[in-house]
């Protein structure tokens, strides 16, 4: 670990790292934790993890989730949540998220905010900046748009519930994993007040949605219209909240849903566009690829590619070229993994090629499903530091070995408790694929950025 970044996230390149070391650990290892947490049992096999999340009895999520998640959801989100309570509101939401196209005029619009911004950039002196900043605020304000219908107008100046959010992600931590800093006594107060903020803001959105009498095809709109239609439970004359612990408790987890899924949607759509962005710009044949695709779907005047999109959404899903560019960015780059509660008598069972069993206990650990180590594993990718879009575009018998194994592919995650969000994602970072990769061409600055900074903190220079 001595040779990577300092900043690296170590759990996530531990399992990448340990298999290039050991490789006959290219399946699953455990891990002693102690004194931070109990043992932990490293997954990086498809079939290991399809048991563990996709079986007849899925393991449940690791207790201390709940925990992480509260100071930014409030305590309800569907990722705390377990067993039935889960499950009612998993069937509230999974539909809310269907039709991911006829949010495209809106995303478009934030697009727009964010290519104008580009060009800005662009034009400045020196032209160096950090994408993956305005990525971010892009993101937010299309899940602000796309899951409460609401203008955050986060990328072009001060929004205080983005604010609250990313100052909460800052200050959070593992307590399991890192048990003495739970001990600062600043943290809780900071938690407390982003909270404030958080509800401050949403008691506003909502209030102003209710004096609108716009209908909206937001995902918490979509949600709340399942439920007062009576549709989740199926006896009209009955309180259609009372399968879901009442109206107050049902407006509580409502508030909690809307702090959740916007996180969901900003980090890692915000990442996940900073990367293929990133990456077109290393391969520029790839690239030339994708552009040509984009000018035969939209059209060659790329100042009308906008409107385009906006007129004709469908668009978003008739480019299987940019497409495979994404997946194959989220298998190099996969924005998340699992962690999953072992159970007394659950084993996980890898039989190798000569029928031999080998049995995983799971009982006492935290199952970890690395999503990186598996997506980096030649086990099961062919070349797999290689870029190669052409894997989600070759059939599963072609002889190039390029097509990706049952389960091997999980950027989602895969099972009941897999990512609801992951048609809305797509067709979001599609969107910002087709109208920016065309007219900008990005280069890595990381020598000119560390000089900046460098200058800014001797008063120097400012950073823009």
């Amino acid at each position: 670990m001595a040779s990577l970044p300092r900043d690296v996230m170590p759990t996530v390149a531990l399992a990448d790292q340990v298999r290039r070391r050991y490789p006959h650990l290219d399946k699953a290892f455990y891990l002693d934790m102690w004194p931070f947490t109990g043992p932990m049992l490293m997954v990086i096999s498809p079939d290991l993890m399809r048991q563990a999340t996709q079986g007849e009895a899925p393991l449940p999520k690791v207790g201390f989730l709940k925990n992480y998640m509260k100071p930014i959801s409030g305590g309800h989100d569907l990722v705390s949540m377990e067993g039935e309570e889960w499950k009612r509101w998993r069937d509230v939401f999974r539909p809310a998220f269907g039709r991911a196209t006829e949010l495209v005029p809106n995303i478009v619009e934030n697009i727009s905010v964010f290519r104008d911004q580009l060009v800005g950039r662009a034009k400045s002196q020196n032209g160096v900046f950090q994408l993956h900043h305005s990525s971010l605020m892009l993101a937010m304000d299309m899940s602000g748009k796309a899951i409460w219908d609401h203008n955050m107008d986060s990328q072009r100046g001060y929004n205080d519930m983005a604010d609250a959010i990313v100052s909460q992600l800052r200050w959070l931590l593992v307590d399991g994993f890192m048990p003495f800093a739970s001990l600062n006594f600043i943290r809780p107060m900071v938690h407390k007040y982003n909270s404030f903020r958080m509800e401050r803001y949403i008691t506003g959105v909502q209030k102003r949605h209710k004096t609108s009498k716009n209908d909206s095809a937001c995902v918490i709109s979509r949600a709340v219209a399942k439920v007062r239609d009576g549709s989740v439970d199926k006896k009209e004359s009955e309180d259609p909240y009372r399968e879901l612990g009442g109206e107050k408790h049902f407006n509580r987890v409502i508030k909690s849903q809307m702090r959740f899924l916007l996180l969901a949607g900003y980090d890692t759509t915000g990442s996940t566009i900073t990367y293929v962005l990133h990456i077109l710009s290393q391969h520029p044949e790839i690239l030339a690829k994708v552009r040509e695709e984009h000018n035969e779907v939209l059209g060659t005047d790329i100042s009308r590619a906008a409107q385009q999109l906006k007129e004709n959404p469908h668009l978003v899903n008739r480019v299987p070229y940019t497409t495979a560019v994404l997946k194959e960015t989220l298998r190099m780059y996969p924005p998340t993994s699992t962690l999953r509660n072992g159970k007394p008598g659950f084993y996980l069972h890898d039989r190798d090629s000569s029928g031999s069993t080998t049995k995983f206990p799971t009982e006492g650990c935290m199952i970890f499903g690395n999503h990186h180590g598996l997506h980096h594993n030649p086990r099961y990718w062919k070349d797999p530091e290689r870029f190669i879009p052409e894997r989600f575009l070759v059939s599963s018998d072609d002889l190039s070995g390029l097509h990706p194994l049952p389960d091997a592919w999980r950027p989602f995650e895969k099972g009941p408790r897999a990512c609801m969000g992951s048609e809305l994602a797509m067709v979001e970072i599609k969107a910002v694929i087709m109208l920016v990769a065309r007219e900008f061409d990005f280069t890595p600055a990381y020598q000119e950025w560390e000089s900046i900074q460098s200058k800014s903190a001797k008063g120097e220079a400012k950073i823009v």
